[in-house]
């Protein structure tokens, strides 16, 4: 309740400071454009969806020991770690991170497990991001049911050369990150190269003390080559992100388990081309196709007392991604953009595994052991457009639709027959603004959201802890529908967007206990390992309000508020519906900006803000409750410094009051904490 009052407090007080501070205020469009949105660059003011964006200022003025905090302040949004810390995953509104795409430079990173892709790039390498919360999957792509994000990343820099340093330390787990880049540009040819490493020790918290087996290590290498030549560019990009982790278990009295991800080892390699000005219809023609690798190595072993049991077991996978996109924008009619496009991603999943199984009886320990092995491919062809029409001097409309076409074999398994499963479908987007003065506009939006299965919830068997879940290769898309009703303002003083919303999803897959082994499935190793397979069990309706209000007079201090408030709604099909769907009613940040210059070559910034959520509880479909945690607020200080543009400081004073918590889906917070970074461009 204590968490409510802060946030509905603070949005009070800061609207009433706002409402007198806007009359008379001068007009202006902001320059910033967004395109992940609608295809094509549209200022964001009028997008018709809920979008946000993150530039090189808010990228400057972050700590960020892990590039997933860039979002942690956005409404709608919630990050989850799966106990693992390093491999944060997103959320938004309420969705699960596997019904979230993540894009780099528009290109589609698949991961094909239970948790969704997480966020694992180099910060200094990123330029700037784009976020849509809620269904995309027009424009997007698969999986975009909670929304998507694009990190699009650097190319080469203005001059012939320019080089920097940067470090960092973290307190919190006592980890240091150091990376080190070159950039530059001559006679067309423009390119980049960074270079980054990080250790983390084990995460220090208030009540429990270090996490045991929280620590993790990354490296990465990325490269830019671009060459323009009149209205051509070609571009070739290379990156390479490895590393290892440690999963924190919670104690549980009678059991002891372990997990570890050793390895998690990613390359891609993507070429692009892009021509612009072809004639008076052809504005612009882009095509770009990539390979990528994700190299997984998991670790997992649990012992239990009653009933007497051991399980250890290893899984190698190997997902091999090819993508190729072609897209044209077309001027059919006067100032109006007409976009088209192909895609096509062919995944292939490949994977062994070894268990073991130590059973105690009264004769002695019996150990069995098996070995497993599949092959598995999914394929995805889909074609899509999109067209904005002027209706009127005032008014825009954006109409959009996408064929999909998917294909999943099973091509070889030593635990089921070969199977195959497929599916066509076609989806619509509908978006209108209403944008009578340059600097504010009102919003209609209704786009559509689907996700199919992957490879992991058709065809695979895994064991995690005393449970072996099953892959189901009758299981249905998931699908989802968004309206959504909005309003922005921006001027230099104030910027401001209020989205009510309402989510509608169906055939939610989700994981169900079955008293046999499913048809077509190899018996488990042990007849004491639970059984559960994936199914179409749920639906789910998401009700909300987002508000992101930033306030810039002309004063030392300058408030700034993020706030969401949500109503979810899952019924399991079963007779069963809540409301503790594991979403908290009210989260938000509120915060006072000051920019104080300590003398002419110095700028600073300086942030004290809060970060707080209400408690939040998700109940599955037996009624049983699956995790519950309370409401928390954490007081905040982040500095930013810059000198000459050369030398740049960032410090974050994280939970100054050394408050004990924990955000659902995450692993119990830092006690207070110190993060430095410093950059030195030459």
């Amino acid at each position: 309740m204590k968490t409510e009052i802060i946030i509905l407090g603070g949005l009070s007080l800061l609207g009433l400071s706002i409402a007198q501070a806007v009359a008379g205020e001068p007009s202006l469009r902001l320059a910033d454009s967004v395109v992940t949105g609608t295809g094509f660059a549209v200022a964001s003011l009028m997008s018709p969806g809920s979008t946000t964006r993150i530039d090189e200022d808010d990228l400057r003025r972050r700590s960020l020991a892990d590039v997933s905090e860039l979002f942690r302040d956005i409404p709608g949004v919630v990050l989850t770690d799966a106990d693992t810390p390093g491999m944060k995953r997103i959320s938004i509104r309420g969705e699960s991170s596997r019904r979230v795409t993540i894009r780099i430079d528009g290109q589609t990173m698949t991961d094909h497990t239970d948790y969704g892709t997480p966020l694992l790039i180099d910060p200094a390498m990123i330029e700037r991001v784009e976020m849509v919360r809620g269904p995309s999957s027009v424009i997007n792509g698969s999986n975009a049911i909670g929304g998507v994000v694009n990190i699009i990343t650097r190319r080469g820099s203005d001059g012939p050369l320019a080089s920097y340093v940067g470090g960092g330390y973290y307190s919190g787990t006592q980890g240091y990150r150091s990376n080190a880049g070159l950039a530059g540009s001559a006679g067309g040819v423009d390119y980049r190269l960074s270079l980054s490493r990080s250790e983390h020790g084990e995460r220090r918290t208030r009540d429990v003390g270090e996490l045991t087996n929280s620590s993790y290590d990354n490296e990465s290498a990325a490269l830019h080559l671009g060459y323009r030549r009149a209205n051509h560019y070609l571009a070739f990009k290379a990156e390479r992100f490895d590393m290892s982790a440690g999963t924190w278990v919670e104690p549980a009295p009678g059991a002891s388990l372990r997990l570890d991800f050793p390895k998690r080892d990613q390359q891609r390699y993507a070429l692009f081309h892009e021509v612009t000005d072809l004639g008076p219809v052809v504005k612009k023609l882009s095509a770009n196709g990539y390979w990528r690798t994700v190299d997984r190595e998991f670790s997992n072993s649990v012992q239990t007392q009653l009933p007497p049991l051991a399980v250890t077991s290893d899984s190698l996978d190997d997902q091999r991604t090819r993508g190729l996109a072609l897209q044209t924008e077309l001027e059919l009619f006067s100032e109006q953009t007409t976009l088209l496009g192909l895609e096509y991603m062919d995944d292939e999943l490949g994977s062994d595994k070894l268990s073991s199984t130590t059973v105690s009886t009264p004769m002695g320990p019996v150990r069995t052991t098996s070995t497993a092995q599949q092959q598995a491919s999914q394929r995805t062809w889909s074609a899509f457009l999109q067209q904005d029409w002027a209706l009127a001097e005032d008014w825009t409309a954006y109409l959009g639709g996408r064929y999909y076409r998917v294909k999943s074999e099973l091509e070889q398994s030593t635990e089921r027959a070969a199977v195959d499963s497929q599916d066509e479908r076609a989806l619509g987007s509908l978006g209108l603004v209403y944008s009578p003065a340059p600097h504010w506009a009102v919003r209609a939006n209704l786009a559509q959201g689907y996700s199919y299965p992957n490879l992991n919830q058709l065809y695979s068997v895994v064991t995690a802890s005393n449970r072996v879940h099953y892959g189901n290769p009758d299981l249905k898309p998931e699908r989802a529908q968004v309206l959504e009703l909005g309003w922005r303002y921006e001027v230099p003083r104030v910027t401001a967007d209020v989205v009510l919303f309402h989510t509608s999803a169906s055939d939610y897959i989700d994981r169900q206990r079955v008293t046999d082994t499913p048809a077509g499935y190899q018996p488990p190793s042990s007849a004491r390992l639970e059984q559960w397979q994936y199914i179409n069990i749920n639906e789910a309706s998401t009700t909300g309000l987002e508000i992101a209000v930033e306030w810039r007079p002309d004063w030392f201090v300058q408030p700034h508020a993020a706030v969401s408030l949500s109503r979810r709604e899952f019924d399991y099909g079963n007779g069963y519906a809540t409301w503790n769907s594991g979403l908290p009613a009210a989260s938000g940040t509120f915060g006072l900006r000051a920019y104080a210059p300590f003398w002419q070559q110095l700028d600073s910034e300086l942030d004290l803000f809060i970060r707080t959520a209400s408690g939040a509880e998700r109940k599955g479909a037996d009624r049983s409750v699956e995790d519950r945690e309370s409401g928390y607020a954490t007081l905040n200080l982040a500095m930013t410094f810059d000198y000459r543009e050369r030398l740049s400081a960032r410090l974050l004073l994280g939970n100054l009051l050394n408050r004990s918590y924990r955000p659902l889906g995450e692993m119990p917070g830092l006690k207070r904490h110190l993060d430095t970074e410093l950059t030195l461009t030459f």
